[in-house]
């Protein structure tokens, strides 16, 4: 058994130890990590017969001769040269060249006849064919002394050739070979991202579970590769043996596992502190807009507590006389519900929404519905008086005229017999007004209901056809949206497609939408894809769910 205890990572069950540093052929091409611009490239000018020479630079253990392999796999042609000749090295490099590309085993002696037979020899039309010449084993002195000769040769051929070379062979390298090339193309070490990749690549390869290598463990394996592709594969190898053969007493994997887990709590600490002042800084701003609302609805509707300042008066009458008039006003305010109260309005598309609610509100109030917290406590008091047939109301402090008409006849009991006569949709409607502090608060629960309407899913006629020919993005594609729903922004999705964009994910899932593989359907502003039941149906046909 394995020591989980000083391993700080857990690693999924491999096959293999998918890290070796042999180079890559054509059918590892998905383990190609960071050179896909690079190729792109060169297949570009292939396919435009946009003919030139090129150096490609580049340390031992870059992936020099991996990128020339998988090149061959994309051109047209790829005629591939690795073998330097130690005897007369120019006669049997041409040699060797006429008859790889005119297949033809006399060579001609003069160079004339063999340079118009090796232009006849490639084709007209099409893509460009790639020439490739690879000697690392090689001074670059000797190279040099035969490429001097035979650059002429190459040149006058509509192929797209490649040379390709350390730092220290193209340092013996006169200038004026260098400069009968048209580009220098130079091979970098990986970054972050790209160790990060690579190591996640090869995993799956060996593994059936998609595995994200921990950050601690890429920013190890780039401190001591410095970025390096060969001596990051090398490290990756040491780890996954020690850890299969229990080999943890290698210092070491020591040494390393002590600073991934030392930074692993580096790591967590600074998720938590992070977390900790986003979540004290969206606090802070909701208080914010909980204070700045208070202060507009305190701005728009006017407030039954008032302070009056204090009138310092001489004589006692005075004084009497104004305590009077303002008992008189709250009264007068208390017994009478304002029918022309207009809640402001607001900017943008909701305009018209807010102008029905408030003739929504107008109405509800002249037949008697409380609409603000304010309505019930002035109807609850009206209730609490029993109206007499006098107009005249006698207290002790006062003497007051009340208007029958002001005054709403409807009870409180008879509401319900009131509310039956409106449709459903408006009973929803006043209940929501009823519950809300204020128009704005109405308003957010109106938007509330809105944001739960689900759109209905759409899908298309199933295309059995286009489902027997999958690749292999669609194929993975398929077996997650079986389990769950996904969308072109799930993290999770874009991770088991090698880290494409979103804009390639959608485009990946609309066209498995338009053959009826997958059916979508709208969540608030995001499209959710899941696995139509037409191809649900067809994959358990087949016995393959």
């Amino acid at each position: 058994m394995v020591d989980t205890i000083s391993v700080p990572f857990d690693l999924p069950n491999m096959r293999i130890n998918p890290f070796n540093i042999k180079p890559l052929t054509t059918n590892d091409k998905q383990l190609l990590v960071g050179r896909k611009e690079l190729i792109s490239n060169i297949i570009g000018w292939c396919k435009h017969r946009s003919s030139r020479m090129i150096l490609l630079v580049g340390n031992r253990g870059t992936g020099r001769t991996s990128l020339l392999n998988l090149l061959g796999g994309e051109a047209y042609k790829h005629f591939q040269f690795n073998i330097f000749p130690t005897k007369e090295p120019m006669k049997r490099l041409l040699e060797e060249l006429y008859i790889t590309i005119v297949n033809d085993f006399e060579v001609p002696r003069m160079s004339n006849q063999l340079q118009d037979n090796l232009i006849k020899a490639l084709p007209e039309t099409g893509r460009l064919p790639i020439l490739s010449f690879d000697y690392p084993n090689i001074s670059g002195s000797e190279i040099a002394d035969v490429f001097k000769q035979i650059t002429q040769i190459i040149r006058s051929l509509d192929a797209v050739s490649i040379m390709a070379l350390t730092p220290s062979q193209l340092a013996t390298w006169p200038q004026e070979l260098i400069d009968e090339f048209d580009e220098e193309i130079r091979i970098n070490s990986f970054n972050r991202t790209e160790i990060h990749d690579m190591i996640a690549k090869r995993v799956e390869s060996a593994s059936r579970n998609y595995w994200k290598p921990p950050s601690s463990l890429v920013e190890e394996i780039e401190e001591r590769s410095s970025g390096h592709p060969s001596e990051s594969i090398k490290l990756m190898r040491k780890i996954i043996h020690g850890i299969k053969n229990n080999d943890l007493e290698n210092n070491q994997l020591k040494d390393m596992f002590s600073n991934i887990k030392s930074k692993l709590e580096e790591d967590n600490q600074d998720d938590e502190s992070e977390s900790y002042e986003i979540q004290e800084e969206n606090e802070i701003q909701e208080e914010n807009e909980i204070q700045e609302e208070n202060e507009d609805y305190i701005e728009d509707y006017p407030q039954e507590d008032e302070e009056y300042e204090p009138i310092s008066t001489e004589s006692d009458e005075i004084y009497d006389n104004y305590e009077q008039e303002v008992n008189d006003n709250q009264i007068e305010h208390e017994k009478t519900i304002p029918e022309n109260i207009q809640a402001p309005l607001p900017a943008g598309g909701f305009g018209k929404l807010g102008g029905r609610t408030r003739n929504t509100n107008e109405s509800m109030r002249k037949d008697g519905f409380a609409v603000f917290p304010s309505d019930f406590e002035a109807m609850n008091k009206i209730q609490s008086k029993s109206p007499t047939k006098n107009n005249l109301q006698d207290n002790e402090e006062v003497t007051l005229w009340v208007n029958n008409e002001i005054i709403p006849t409807t009870q409180f009991n008879q509401v319900l017999s009131k509310e039956k006569q409106v449709n459903n949709d408006q009973i929803e409607i006043n209940k929501t007004i009823e519950q809300s502090s204020s128009f704005e608060g109405a308003l957010r629960e109106m938007q509330k209901q809105n944001n739960k309407i689900i759109s209905p899913e759409s899908s298309f006629e199933l295309n059995i056809e286009r489902l027997r020919n999958l690749d292999e993005n669609e194929i993975k594609v398929i077996k997650l949206s079986s389990k769950r729903e996904i969308s072109p922004s799930d993290s999770e999705m874009r991770g088991i497609l090698g880290g494409i964009g979103r804009t390639r994910a959608s485009q990946i899932f609309n066209r498995l939408n338009k053959n009826g593989i997958l059916s979508v359907k709208k969540v608030g502003r995001s499209r959710m894809f899941y696995l139509s039941n037409s191809a649900k149906s067809q994959l358990v046909a087949w016995g393959i769910l």
